[in-house]
């Protein structure tokens, strides 16, 4: 099997079973004591207190999960090279928390997302994250405020 597609299984195992059903048994699998992510999750990453490794994908996994508690992630597409993953991804789920400073609102949110994944050795050491976070939050009523100086 060549590296291109032993990273595409792992990172297919990452969203499947550990982010879709928060499964155990694979996180410590799929994810490096090195593991760092970067992006537009800024409400939850590139912030203090996100620990690295496995124990900062659990935390941020906790914390998405406290929100989106039915957070669903659909692979639309997968391309590899060397040791980095591009997934073209759709999320749906459920507003069940505080996001943004918007409350809960049981409201449905389906977005577009592209993320990197850089592997080592068969496990996701560097994640980077774009989405249509403006979608997401106008789906459970926020707006945009225009600021003038």
């Amino acid at each position: 099997m060549s590296i291109e597609a032993r990273n595409k299984e792992v990172v297919r195992r990452y969203f499947e079973e550990w982010a879709n059903r928060g499964n155990e048994a694979v996180v410590e699998e799929v994810i490096s004591p090195d593991w760092s992510t970067h992006g537009t999750q800024s409400a939850f990453v590139d912030r203090p207190g996100l620990s690295r490794g496995v124990e900062g994908a659990r935390q941020l996994h906790a914390e998405v999960s406290a929100i989106w508690p039915d957070n669903q992630w659909t692979i639309e597409d997968m391309l590899a090279e060397g040791d980095k993953v591009c997934v073209r991804m759709t999320n749906r789920a459920t507003h069940q928390g505080t996001y943004r400073g918007i409350p809960a609102t049981g409201k449905p949110v389906v977005f577009s997302a592209i993320w990197i994944l850089r592997l080592v050795d068969g496990k996701i050491v560097e994640a980077w994250r774009s989405a249509d976070d403006l979608s997401r939050v106008m789906q459970i009523g926020g707006t945009i405020v225009s600021r003038q100086d």
